[in-house]
Formats: C-alpha cells, sequence, structure tokens
C-alpha cells in the first residue's frame, strides 16, 4: 500500500504520474496540492475550494470553509455546520487500486460523512464519491456536489474549456446539466489540461465553473434545479454518491493519446464483460414486429453463416399479458428459436419493454408514474401507453420477468428499452409525483431514485446470472448520447436509432460522422452506434461502418448477394480473429475532428494491446487518388506491422511504427468506395 500516506492531519495520493495532497485543519477538509507530474506543474491554486457540499435539513455544509465576504453580494460567511475529522484510512483494493477514507463527523447533527478518493498506478487520475450514514430519522439531503477543485494548469484566464466530448468551445465561466458528463480544461500555450468526468445518470449530472467562486470553483455533483435530486435518509442508511473523475494530462487538447489515455481510465471504472465486440444481428429492421418462427430460423442461419456472434430478437414476441409469447407467430415458443441460436455458435438476445405497460397493458397501474397534476404519466406524442415508475415495485417486477427468460430462453444479451425516467425524445415528463410508491416520496427524489431501481435489476440479474450482458438502452436510460454513467449499468450499450434503411433521409457518412464524435472519448466496444442494414445496398460501406463501435447489423439478409455475402464474411472472420487476442481500445479518427462532407474522404483506426488492429477508409465518391493518412497512439512495443487488404484478400505493405504516425501516401481505394486494412504488429 504506497500509494496512499497518511500523516496526521495530511493525506497523499501518489503515483508515477500524479499526485494529490488533502489536509484537514480549522477550517475543514481541502486540497492543497493537484500536480501533474508529467509536465512537472502544479494544479491547484493557493486559495482552497470547498471539496464538497450538502445541504442537510437545508443547511448548507462545506466540506472546506472561513469566514469570507462573498463577491457577488459582500455578505460574510458564517458556518451552519462544523466538521470533526474521526479518522482516516488506506484501503487496498486491488493489486494496483487504492482508496483513502476520510470520516468525517458533523458537529452539530449526528450524520458522519466519509470521502473517499481512488489512485490506480497506471493512470494520471483521481476519482471521488462521498458516502452520507444518518444517525437520525428524517434526514433530507439535497445540493450534493461530491467533488470542488480551484485548479487549472497554469491561469485560468489562459484555459479553454470544452463539453460535448472536447469538441465543443464553453464560455469561460458555465453550469451545465443532463447532457454533459465530461468537461475539459486545456492550457493551449503549455499544451496540457484536465479531464473531469461526472459518472451520475441521466439528466442528474451537473457542473458548474465560476473560478471567480474561490469556494465553488470548478464544482461537479448532481443536479439542483430540474430534475432536482433529493435524498431522504432514516437513522443507519447509507447513501453513497456517483463518482467524479480528475484526469490530467500533456499534450494538445485533441491529442489521440491524450483522449485514448482518458478512454482508458473511463474503462478502468467499468463493470467488466465477456463481450469483445463481436457482430451482433438484430431482428428489428426492416421487418419490424413482423416475424414470425419461419422467418427467424431462416435468418439464424444465414446470420452464423456471415460469422455473427449474437442474434437478438427484438419487439413483435410478445402479446398482452406479462409479456407472453405470440403463440400465433411462434407456435413451438421462443425455445426453437433460442435452441437454433445457439446451436449455430451465437449468443441469443432479447428485446423487452420495461419502460411502459406495453406487453402488461392494465396490470400493476399501482406501479403506474404519476405526473404533477396527479393524472397517469403517458409515453410518445398520442400518449397511448402508461409509464411505469421504477422507484414502485415495477423494479420487482421486471427483474422477476427478466430473470425467468434467462431461465428459460438461455438469454445471453438482453435490450432493454423504452422511456420510464426521462425521455430522449422529450415526449414525457421526467420523474414521478407519486406519493405512494415504495422507493420515493415525491417528485424531489423521484428521478434519483427510479436509476437506483435500474441499478436494482441490473443486479438482480447479474447476481443470478454473472456472465449475461445487460444493455439500458438510450430510451431506457433517457439520453439521446452515451454517457459514462450509462455504460456503468450496461455492458453493452444501444445508443441511438440511426439506420441505413431509407439512405434518402440517412446514410452511412452521416451516423460515422455522429458516431465519430461519440467515440472520441467513450469506449467504442461498448457502444452498439446504430442498425446498419445489410440487405445488398452499399453493403459493405455498412458493413464498416457499424465497426466504428461494436457492430451491430439489421437488415434482410436474404437479399445479401453471393459476392457481398463472400466480403461479410472474410471481415467478420478478421474482425474475430484480432478481438479474439483483445478489444480493439485505441481508437484514431483519421480526419480528427472535422465534420466530413459528401465528397471527403473519412476513416478511423482500432487496435488492440498487442498491436493488431484494422483501418477503414471510405471515399464518400471523392475525386482524390490518393491520400495520406496518420496514425498515432499505437501499441508500444510493436516493431513492424503488415498490413493486409481484406477485400481484396491480399497483403499491401510492411511498415514500421514511425511511418505510420508520419504517414503514408497511398492510393488505398483502387476501383472501390471503401477500404478495410487488417494490421498485425510483431515485436521489436
Amino acid at each position: 500500500m504506497d500509494m496512499i500516506k497518511i500523516e496526521g492531519m495530511a493525506f497523499m495520493l501518489e503515483n508515477d504520474f500524479i499526485s494529490r495532497k488533502i489536509m484537514f485543519d480549522g477550517g475543514g477538509l481541502h486540497t492543497v496540492s493537484l500536480y501533474n507530474k508529467i509536465s512537472g506543474r502544479e494544479y491547484a491554486k493557493p486559495a482552497a475550494a470547498a471539496e464538497f457540499m450538502l445541504r442537510l435539513q437545508n443547511r448548507t455544509l462545506l466540506g472546506y470553509e472561513q469566514c469570507s465576504v462573498h463577491i457577488l453580494d459582500g455578505n460574510i460567511s458564517s458556518r451552519e455546520y462544523n466538521l470533526s475529522l474521526v479518522k482516516a484510512e488506506a484501503l487496498t483494493v486491488a493489486a494496483d487500486v487504492e482508496q483513502l477514507k476520510i470520516s468525517l463527523q458533523i458537529t452539530e447533527i449526528d450524520v458522519q460523512v466519509n470521502v473517499y478518493y481512488e489512485i490506480k498506478r497506471q493512470f494520471c487520475g483521481t476519482s471521488k464519491w462521498l458516502e452520507i450514514i444518518s444517525g437520525i430519522d428524517d434526514l433530507a439531503v439535497s445540493g450534493i456536489i461530491f467533488e470542488i477543485v480551484n485548479a487549472c494548469p497554469g491561469e485560468f484566464v489562459d484555459i479553454d474549456f470544452y463539453k460535448q466530448f472536447g469538441l465543443a468551445r464553453l464560455e469561460p465561466m458555465f453550469a451545465l446539466t443532463g447532457d454533459e458528463d465530461v468537461i475539459q480544461l486545456h492550457h493551449p500555450v503549455l499544451s496540457e489540461g484536465m479531464f473531469i468526468g461526472n459518472s451520475a445518470p441521466g439528466p442528474l449530472k451537473y457542473f458548474l465553473c465560476y473560478p471567480h467562486w474561490r469556494e465553488t470553483a470548478i464544482s461537479t455533483g448532481y443536479n439542483i434545479e430540474c430534475p432536482p435530486v433529493n435524498k431522504y435518509l432514516n437513522r443507519g442508511d447509507v447513501f453513497t454518491t456517483d463518482r467524479a473523475m480528475l484526469f490530467l494530462y500533456q499534450g494538445k487538447h485533441d491529442d489521440d493519446t491524450v483522449r485514448n489515455g482518458f478512454r482508458d481510465y473511463i474503462r478502468s471504472c467499468l463493470p467488466a464483460t465477456v463481450d469483445h465486440g463481436g457482430f451482433m444481428y438484430c431482428t428489428w429492421l426492416p421487418f419490424m414486429k413482423d416475424i414470425n418462427e419461419a422467418l427467424l430460423l431462416d435468418l439464424i442461419d444465414r446470420a452464423a453463416g456471415m460469422g455473427f456472434k449474437s442474434f437478438v430478437l427484438d419487439d413483435g414476441w410478445f402479446v398482452d399479458g406479462e409479456w407472453a409469447v405470440d403463440m400465433v407467430k411462434f407456435p413451438h415458443g421462443l425455445k426453437v428459436i433460442s435452441d437454433k441460436v445457439r446451436a449455430c455458435g451465437m449468443c441469443f438476445g432479447l428485446w423487452l419493454n420495461i419502460g411502459t405497460d406495453y406487453g402488461n397493458a392494465g396490470k400493476n397501474s399501482q406501479f403506474a408514474a404519476i405526473r404533477a397534476d396527479g393524472m397517469p404519466k403517458k409515453f410518445g406524442l398520442t400518449g397511448e401507453r402508461r409509464v411505469m415508475c421504477f422507484a414502485s415495485g415495477h423494479r420487482e417486477v421486471i427483474a422477476r420477468k427478466l430473470a425467468a427468460l434467462a431461465a428459460e430462453y438461455n438469454v445471453g444479451y438482453f435490450k432493454l428499452d423504452s422511456s420510464s425516467i426521462v425521455s430522449p425524445y422529450d415526449m414525457c415528463e421526467a420523474g414521478c409525483s407519486s406519493a405512494q410508491h415504495e422507493y420515493h416520496r415525491g417528485f424531489g427524489d423521484s428521478v434519483i431514485e427510479q436509476y437506483a431501481g435500474l441499478k436494482y435489476v441490473r443486479n438482480a440479474l447479474k447476481q443470478a446470472y454473472p456472465d449475461l450482458i445487460v444493455d439500458f438502452s438510450f430510451e431506457a436510460f433517457g439520453l439521446d448520447r452515451p454517457s459514462i454513467a450509462a455504460l456503468e449499468y450496461s455492458e453493452l450499450h444501444h445508443i441511438s436509432n440511426m439506420n441505413t434503411l431509407r439512405p434518402h433521409i440517412l446514410d452511412a457518412l452521416k451516423i460515422r460522422n455522429t458516431l465519430y464524435r461519440y467515440v472520441t472519448l467513450m469506449p467504442p466496444e461498448r457502444l452498439l452506434g446504430s442498425l446498419i442494414c445489410l440487405q445488398n445496398q452499399n453493403d459493405i460501406e455498412h458493413l464498416l461502418t457499424a465497426l466504428v463501435g461494436t457492430p451491430l447489423v439489421a437488415g434482410d439478409l436474404r437479399r445479401i448477394t453471393s459476392e457481398n455475402l463472400s466480403v461479410i464474411r472474410r471481415v467478420t472472420a478478421v474482425i474475430h480473429g484480432i478481438i479474439s487476442r483483445g478489444p480493439m481500445t485505441k481508437f484514431i479518427k483519421l480526419r480528427r475532428d472535422k465534420y466530413v462532407q459528401p465528397g471527403e474522404w473519412d476513416g478511423f483506426a482500432r487496435f488492440n494491446e498487442v498491436g493488431n488492429g484494422i483501418i477503414c477508409l471510405f471515399k464518400n465518391h471523392s475525386s482524390i487518388s490518393d491520400f495520406e493518412i496518420h496514425v498515432d497512439d499505437l501499441p508500444e512495443g510493436i516493431g513492424e506491422f503488415m498490413v493486409k487488404d481484406v477485400l481484396a484478400d491480399s497483403e499491401r505493405l510492411t511498415i514500421s511504427a514511425a511511418e505510420f504516425s508520419s504517414g503514408i501516401r497511398r492510393n488505398w481505394f483502387g476501383n472501390l468506395g471503401c477500404c478495410i486494412l487488417e494490421v498485425i504488429g510483431s515485436d521489436k
């Protein structure tokens, strides 16, 4: 246990890349040093920030507070609560993971706050969360900010702030809620900076950046306004917040090495998964609910013949009445489908609506979500289905149903769908205003308790079936873009309804442009990007587009030509060969952050840690005959790479890592509109 040192009331977290020093004194708990060892620069400013903030019984607790004159109203501050240090402990979590636990007692009220800091040996980052233990009944907790720092490289006046995964500039002072769970601070002259991540789910995330306000300079925690986060505890209850992440770096703000480093840090905080990104087929498009036993048995054979690893039965398999199997469509039930999928060597996946009463209409009305006016909450523009509340007994209903389905059909992947808590389409109100549900008191605490309901379902399933892949889709999670929290709840996360079924509405290039934004910082191997349709129209471009994330495909597989079928088999064999040696975690956008227009080429590269990967290139009707690509942040220790043209099934060239980084100019396409290269690294 050598990364954490405790000396009296001074506490240090330190590895080869970062050090963070925290002290407890008369003002409370505060960070006195945040040091980037890579650049040799101190980030913490002399004026101490509050470290954390809570409102308990509607009175404010600051982790650190000194009497001062407020910059806005000139009022002199006075403490509402005082803290005393109970103890500090260094905890070993794993061989390379340690935690510092600082236990604080509130003097005026019987409440203990444990502040946790975590450091991992291989990362230039720390994470932090709070644990609140109530010694009284009916403790009301709100205004929860679990990380506050006054830190940046250099001076704040020189810092550029970014949101949207580092792609969009921010004002120098801002507040953010909902969609954003990562902000970036970058000093362009010093060429270094800091990511701050927030793992709160859905619309609960909150950032405040006002360096002028010393105590709350850069704060992140839970939403205070809409929807508010309130928590109610009785004597002995324990509430653990989500976590904040600080990650320091040196390099340009859009360096591949910088982004892959933070992506790795996010990945280290996610639940492990046995899935490493194999091809997944889903029945939804173009069939939607028009499915039956004969069709699926045919599609299963075709999907297996193409080398797909998972087969997902989407909507259309049940009728009302506890999601009963539609025996008209499936006269032999679903077991014949599940057995056939697994006999063909694939994982059986199943879709279920969990957010509304679709499939179980008229049942369990006591668990329905209630609007502020007392009426049942309805989903959709026409309000056809009643929304169910996950802070009620509905969570147990869904957990039992999913467990039964998993047992009966050997389900390996659940796609859990339909909005309940919030809607990514803005079609229904957030939360629930019922005062009768078991797990929340009213609207004020409903949203956080509903997300706790999703976590309850996940934990129940994982306890019974540890290898089961759980996917709360973007609809169920309530956001139209991926987030840290969504990946903490889901091993794989279905993130959009984008598809190529109607190219005159949405084509593969627009989908790639969108997915490039999503994978800027998020782990691509955990994201199911869109329903790419394979049915003999631009099939190869569509197949390669799916490889931006975990490849999810759909389409009428009966329409694929024998020529395209042969290419698809070759591509899937290459991909599965690569990921059998490790997931392709390194991602490089070959056009950087450019939004690619028709007539301009685009492409991406993905590698695993042992130096094997792919490069996918798309011509997009460009007139260019040859161009240069740069592939940075390659796995270390690789002497040279052999590059094979997968579509032509031939070797292209052998190249060193230095040549890859400096740039290679070739006519990459020949007479084709796209290209996929298999890259195989060998040791120095």
